[in-house]
């Protein structure tokens, strides 16, 4: 139940042929503030997207997520996680165990795409430093061959550095500008995939 205005619409399993390509996206508030541009540019780009969202929230509920879709038979060989800023956060979970916690869940049959962490730490008093957890995130990945990061934090920079309106509305949560880039980047590395 959402008392506090975190949640998102049910995940939806749309009807597709057997061999469509499906990909689960499982995220937090960064999911949910983008999911509209999220389902409908993955469709675009070929793909049959199902979102699981929900603000403020942690590895520890996507893994449980990644549960409830493998029990549903709603468990595509790709997924795409947005989950860690909660957890380093104020959950207080290091990204190590951030990580090893969703791939546990997620096993080494599938293909996860992981989108690393950036945020505005002057926005609050208690922002971590985003680079430390994305050189774990980094780490991570070469412990598990099928975990393939999302360098979102360069490609922001790289835009911010060039003059162009990417940004957040809070420090944490993203402009327009900067949730288009990540709808991006996430469609570019699935289609170096596909």
């Amino acid at each position: 139940m959402d008392e506090k205005g975190d949640g998102c619409a049910a995940p939806v399993w749309p009807a597709a042929s057997p061999d469509a390509d499906r990909v689960l996206l499982v995220g937090d508030s960064l999911f949910r503030n983008a999911r509209g541009l999220l389902e409908e540019s993955l469709a675009a780009a070929g793909w049959v997207p199902t979102v699981r969202c929900w603000g403020a929230k942690g590895t520890d509920w996507g893994a449980a997520q990644v549960e409830r879709a493998r029990e549903l038979g709603q468990l595509p060989s790709t997924v795409v996680v947005s989950l860690g800023t909660n957890d380093v956060w104020w959950l207080h979970i290091p990204m190590e165990d951030a990580v090893d916690q969703m791939m546990a869940s997620l096993g080494t049959e599938r293909d996860v795409y992981w989108i690393n962490l950036w945020f505005n730490q002057s926005a609050y008093d208690d922002l971590p430093d985003p680079v430390i957890a994305n050189e774990i995130l980094d780490r991570k990945a070469e412990e598990y061959p099928n975990l393939h990061v999302i360098d979102f934090a360069q490609a922001f920079d790289g835009l911010a550095s060039a003059g162009l309106d990417v940004g957040w509305t809070d420090g944490v949560h993203l402009n327009d500008t900067a949730n288009q880039l990540r709808v991006d980047l996430i469609i570019a590395a699935l289609s170096r995939e596909g």
